[in-house]
């Protein structure tokens, strides 16, 4: 699971800016006795579309660029050599980026401000589905 946060500006009609930052920490990974954290930063571009039964749908493009840190990854000891070592240093580096991204976001009003929110986009590798309440304020 990662916690995300996410900001959301309307500049004219239709078209919105949003930002999101998401951080979730993982325990055993890529080294059994560490804590890796993963942080994604994301920026998009969105479109409104008016759709039926008080819902909207919001296609965008963007981009997201994925942090990690894990400070013991690539260090050896009694029970690491050196190749699981290097291996774990190539599993960071492989999901640390910066991506474009597209997709599309649904909201469904539930009462006036509070929305049901589900994302569902494509870095052109891995799917990236995202589900959760928004308040409009």
């Amino acid at each position: 699971n990662q916690f995300n946060f996410a900001w959301a500006y309307q500049f004219s009609d239709n078209y919105w800016v949003e930002a999101l930052f998401g951080s979730t920490t993982v325990n055993g990974y890529p080294v059994t006795s560490s804590q890796t954290l993963i942080s994604n930063f994301t920026g998009r571009f969105k479109y409104s579309i008016k759709a039926p039964f008080y819902s909207y749908v919001f296609p965008y493009v963007g981009f997201q660029t994925i942090i990690v840190s894990s400070p013991d990854a690539g260090k050896t000891d009694d029970t690491t050599n050196q190749e699981e070592a290097d291996l774990e240093l190539k599993t960071i580096e492989e999901i640390e980026k910066t991506v474009p991204i597209v997709g599309v976001t649904v909201l469904r009003r539930l009462v006036p401000g509070w929305f049901l929110k589900a994302d569902i986009g494509t870095d052109f590798g891995s799917t990236i589905i995202n589900v959760g309440f928004g308040i409009e304020f």
